[in-house]
């Protein structure tokens, strides 16, 4: 079976509550950014006599609405939320033109909220890959299109993290339960957790096995 591109993984992330909590926190900075707060709510189109605004601007969206979205859970993967989260500024970019201060505020913006995503622990991504995600090149991955790890998989990640220092087996951890969405509570009160590799999802599974050869790279 072909190799699946990475950015792929990353797209399809589920978002669970640990990351959704993250999420929220970076929409909270970016409407704090120099002037994010001018995308704080829905453009009153009506009010401002914008009476064109819905024939150029399909699906309008703001930081306010991509706030209530992530919370009442309208997200299920990381794609949905980095690309609505674009959408907000492109629209700005698009109706207003170049020659428009918002065009300016929303490039700015822009460019602050992906540097943000590219921050996120649980979810480690370069702006390349973000890129690659806001344009949709990317597979919608399903389970089964996913091998299971082989014998020889499984010990690669063994052999990876035993040559690892504590604080690179601890952020292959964090990423983990993550991903398995353990909250930050539940890691902090000391449980113990198993990688089961004959039960666990085999998305998360393959996920968290190029996690530990991207931390092994650092040495």
């Amino acid at each position: 079976m072909d190799e699946i591109d990475p950015v792929s993984f990353i797209a399809t992330t589920p978002i669970t509550e640990t990351i959704r909590t993250a999420l929220v926190e970076i929409i909270d900075k970016v409407a704090q950014h120099k002037m994010g707060g001018e995308f704080a709510q829905p453009v009153n189109y009506q009010e401002l006599g914008l009476v064109d605004y819905l024939d150029v601007i399909k699906r309008p969206m703001d930081l306010g609405t991509l706030k209530k979205n992530i919370r009442e859970n309208q997200y299920k993967f990381f794609y949905e939320f980095v690309q609505d989260m674009d959408l907000i500024f492109t629209n700005s970019m698009k109706y207003n033109g170049s020659n428009n201060a918002y065009y300016q505020f929303a490039q700015e913006s822009q460019r602050f909220s992906q540097k943000q995503l590219t921050h996120l622990e649980a979810i480690p991504m370069t702006l390349e890959q973000e890129a690659r995600i806001i344009a949709g090149e990317f597979e919608k991955l399903s389970l089964e299109k996913i091998r299971p790890l082989t014998a020889t998989e499984i010990q690669l990640i063994a052999d990876k993290m035993s040559k690892m220092n504590e604080q690179q087996k601890a952020r292959c951890v964090y990423y983990y339960l993550s991903r398995k969405g353990v909250s930050q509570e539940e890691m902090a009160a000391g449980q113990s957790y198993t990688v089961d590799f004959d039960t666990d999802d085999v998305l998360l599974l393959r996920d968290f096995m190029h996690r530990v050869l991207e931390v092994a790279k650092e040495g």
